[in-house]
């Protein structure tokens, strides 16, 4: 790969593993992504789609391999500087979660959200992500008080 190709690397990982106890979750998977892709998981239940994204979040440490963003290693960022290109919300919502449907998805938008205010073009962007998942009527509402469904959509 040469340098003009890594500069354009959004994400590089390289033989990842990743175990818990006896059950390997990860086995050496490896794959680079450009810069400016939409990309899906896609695989079946328990092949390790979670474990990978709480990795590159740094929930969790690979066991061996490493995760370059944007040319550096990962573990070099500190979480503030992850947060401005990465963000992760669980596939279950806490029960019971106080927070708004707003503020809550804010938080994917940017998880610095408390620390600034947003500026025109996020709340823009935000709006047009309502619309898009349909969300305007339960932004309101508090995570914790929808419905199944509704929280799916979220």
């Amino acid at each position: 790969m040469g340098s003009q190709n890594l500069a354009n690397e959004l994400l590089t990982v390289t033989d990842v593993h990743f175990s818990i106890g006896p059950k390997k979750i990860l086995d050496g998977i490896r794959f680079s992504l450009p810069s400016g892709v939409l990309v899906g998981i896609l695989g079946p239940n328990g092949s390790g789609k979670t474990t990978l994204l709480r990795l590159l979040c740094r929930y969790w440490r690979p066991q061996r391999g490493s995760l370059v963003y944007r040319g550096r290693d990962y573990r070099h960022y500190t979480l503030q500087e992850l947060s401005q290109f990465l963000s992760y919300i669980p596939q279950n919502i806490p029960e019971g979660l106080p927070m708004s449907v707003e503020d809550f998805l804010l938080l994917g938008l940017d998880p610095t959200i408390r620390q600034r205010t947003l500026r025109t073009t996020d709340w823009e962007r935000f709006e047009q992500l309502l619309g898009q998942f349909e969300l305007g009527e339960i932004r309101h509402r508090r995570v914790g008080d929808l419905s199944a469904g509704e929280a799916r959509r979220v």
